[in-house]
């Protein structure tokens, strides 16, 4: 697990993880979250996130889903059970997120950090593409202390 800076700032998630037995059980509570936020878009699907940082506040979903199958099944089962909860800090966070830029200049990537109910620390990466500046959700991840 990546580790992360002492005095980083951490927004209060509402909701616990997403709870499965096997990564399929998990698969089903993830889409079930995922047809609802969808149901919102009209044609790609996104959610508005309320950071001030963001010129536009509209965040893509559909980069999320082949980012997440380019891992390992036991890493794909971790980072889906955040998924309630990182939708949830890309709505409502007003937390500064920990902004950096890509080696290439072409992306730039932020980090907010969110707690969820079972008091598990987790990652929510957001990548922003430098010549259209769509934003699009990469990947939400749990992390530790130093």
């Amino acid at each position: 697990m990546p580790k992360i800076q002492p005095n980083t700032k951490y927004f209060q998630s509402k909701y616990s993880k997403l709870t499965g037995s096997s990564l399929e059980e998990l698969a089903l509570a993830m889409r079930r979250v995922y047809k609802l936020t969808v149901g919102t878009s009209r044609r790609k699907p996104s959610i508005n996130s309320k950071c001030k940082l963001f010129k536009t506040p509209r965040v893509f979903l559909d980069l999320y889903w082949p980012h997440l199958n380019q891992k390992t099944p036991r890493e794909r089962f971790r980072r889906m059970s955040l998924y309630e909860c990182a939708l949830d800090v890309i709505r409502n966070s007003h937390i500064k997120p920990i902004i950096s830029k890509s080696s290439d200049g072409k992306a730039v990537y932020y980090r907010f950090y969110g707690i969820t109910k079972d008091r598990i620390k987790f990652c929510v990466q957001i990548k922003e593409e430098v010549k259209t500046g769509q934003k699009y959700f990469m990947s939400a991840y749990p992390v530790r202390d130093k």
